[in-house]
């Protein structure tokens, strides 16, 4: 499964599993809003969807997402009010109207997740939606606008409301838990234009990039570079080619991961408060790379060639740091993108309770540790009760 994020300032491209493509441009269909989505297809057949594309106040240009699965002739668009799918052969399979309200735009967010069953999820500010492997409606949950995004596992994510309380959403189910206090982080809803509102805010942006195909990588100050993964001599297969586009290009080897829990290979890439760098975490080996297409600096981790089986990354992003908590190990770096610090850990200590001070690792289900978010320090060995 592939989510792609389309940018519509003006024509764009949809690609379809199997290579086929069509132009989608962003047009006045209802009440002359400017938010109907046009899709011409390559022999001329036309489909038009009301209230289809993405135009809240806080990305500066409008957009769709749409997902593409394996060997499914039909692709999933969520952008606007309606949700649409449609097929290659310009027909509209089905719509979904969804919890986004018109005339509130300036609330609107997206974060899609894509999560280890081969599904996508999709948090926005009226609710939450996720599509299974098929591309077929699988839950569709209402919240509140004050229902931020705070932690994520691989069964769950918890949403916060008001910074005060918080409830667990089963990603299986859709199923939500009784309200309870909340201390752990925030994923704030950040204003995409603005570098002003990055500087006063001072938040680690960090981004999924699935890299199936190719993928775009943007600085934060709006410029840009493509990403694809490639193979390369003694690289297992997970090297990174980043083109700019000057020309320059950077090749990055054991920079992808690969893991076998994940049905793409992906990186993660965090934007901080330098608009010139940013740093880059996949496989064995973290780079940091510049809006010139030089490589800034690199780190070796915690993690071993031979064990993708094991390989899976969770970030959880506070105010002034971002925490990776991956098999071999816990990374944090601050919002310069340098190392704050870098622990190793065993692949059988697993990510349990957080905060805003601390994580706690699970060993075995019967110890665990708190790690101190500050230094990195590690407690004692505790038994641990369910």
């Amino acid at each position: 499964m592939k989510v792609t994020q389309l940018i519509l300032n003006d024509r764009g491209t949809i690609y379809f599993r199997d290579g086929g493509a069509a132009e989608a441009e962003r047009v006045s269909l209802v009440n002359g809003r400017s938010d109907g989505l046009r899709i011409t297809f390559p022999l001329g057949a036309r489909l038009e969807l009301p209230n289809a594309v993405d135009v809240s106040e806080q990305i500066d240009e409008p957009r769709i997402h749409y997902v593409v699965a394996r060997h499914i002739d039909k692709i999933f668009i969520f952008g606007g009010k309606v949700a649409y799918w449609i097929d290659q052969k310009a027909n509209l399979v089905n719509e979904l109207p969804t919890h986004r309200t018109l005339g509130d735009e300036k609330y609107w967010s997206i974060t899609p997740l894509l999560w280890r069953e081969g599904e996508a999820i999709f948090v926005y500010e009226g609710g939450v939606l996720a599509i299974d492997k098929n591309l077929e409606l699988r839950w569709h949950i209402r919240k509140n606008y004050s229902d931020l995004l705070g932690e994520t596992s691989r069964d769950w994510i918890t949403l916060v409301r008001n910074q005060e309380e918080c409830y667990d959403l089963s990603l299986k189910t859709g199923a939500i838990s009784n309200p309870m206090p909340y201390g752990g982080p925030i994923f704030p809803m950040q204003k995409i234009k603005a570098s002003n509102s990055w500087r006063q805010s001072r938040v680690i942006k960090v981004t999924q990039l699935i890299l199936d195909d190719r993928g775009t990588i943007y600085f934060r100050d709006g410029k840009f570079a493509q990403a694809e993964r490639f193979s390369s001599i003694g690289s297992h297969s997970n090297s990174l080619r980043i083109v700019f586009p000057t020309g320059a290009k950077l090749e990055l080897p054991r920079a992808v991961d690969v893991s076998e829990l994940l049905d793409e290979s992906r990186i993660h890439y965090a934007i901080g408060d330098r608009p010139e760098v940013i740093f880059i975490f996949g496989g064995e080996t973290a780079y940091w790379i510049d809006v010139n297409g030089s490589l800034a600096s690199e780190l070796s981790i915690f993690r071993t060639i031979g064990d993708e089986e094991y390989w899976e990354t969770t970030v959880l992003r506070m105010e002034d740091k971002a925490i990776f908590v991956y098999e071999g190990g816990v990374l944090a770096i601050d919002t310069d993108l340098k190392v704050l610090w870098h622990i190793k850990k065993f692949y059988n200590d697993v990510l349990g309770e957080s905060t805003q001070d601390w994580i706690r690792l699970v060993r075995d289900h019967d110890q665990y540790y708190d790690v101190d978010l500050v230094s990195g320090a590690i407690t004692e060995l505790k038994p641990h009760e369910e």
